[in-house]
């Protein structure tokens, strides 16, 4: 997947807020050993190396996610085509998703956005948007922001960033629109096809 360093502002609105980008407290110094109680001679104390730091973000670190089975994380999809009755229906279905995330709904007539925070790490967040977008202008738009076409059909086309990742996709009236913080791309990718799977079974 393409990697961009620096976030346009369209991009820059639909990545999650990051984590707390300060370090943690250096520790206190050691105390100096006493001299050992020796004649002639003093015993030498090498004092023991700094901790290394390590970078609050880690995007390439495999979530536990990655390890489960599909159907250990989520639930299966009845094959049945469903008339759509109210964007709403195009929310991610979260029975088995929510025992890894808390999930947060939203959704105005055009418009809906879920947010899932992991349970453990609430720095750790993936967020699925639905758009109607019936001549595909904010999908093209995303497109020329430089994502990287994956898949053609559906067309997907996403981005790695440093810190997350992007995934775009248009069908019928609606642009799909799902990004992370702090999380893989397999995660990503993973809960990205559920919720496209999930969206093909109605009448877009």
């Amino acid at each position: 997947m393409l990697k961009k360093n620096h976030l346009s502002e369209k991009l820059r609105k639909l990545k999650i807020e990051g984590a707390d980008e300060r370090g943690p407290e250096p520790p206190s110094p050691k105390e100096v050993l006493r001299k050992k109680q020796a004649p002639l001679a003093e015993a030498a104390v090498e004092p023991e190396p700094a901790p290394v730091e390590e970078p609050i973000l880690h995007v390439k670190k495999v979530e536990e996610i990655a390890e489960k089975k599909p159907d250990e994380i989520i639930e299966s999809l009845i094959d049945e085509k469903r008339r759509l009755t109210s964007i709403s229906d195009l929310a991610i279905p979260s029975k088995k998703l929510s025992r890894l995330f808390k999930i947060e709904t939203s959704f105005t007539e055009d418009s809906l956005s879920q947010m899932l925070t992991a349970h453990k790490n609430a720095e750790k967040v993936i967020k699925w948007t639905a758009k109607r977008d019936r001549d595909a202008q904010e999908f093209y738009s995303l497109k020329e922001e430089g994502l990287m076409k994956m898949k053609s059909s559906p067309p997907v086309y996403g981005m790695e960033f440093d810190d997350g990742a992007v995934l775009a996709t248009h069908m019928g009236d609606y642009t799909f629109i799902m990004g992370c913080y702090n999380f893989d791309v397999k995660t990503l990718v993973k809960i990205f096809a559920y919720g496209i799977d999930h969206a093909k079974r109605f009448n877009l």
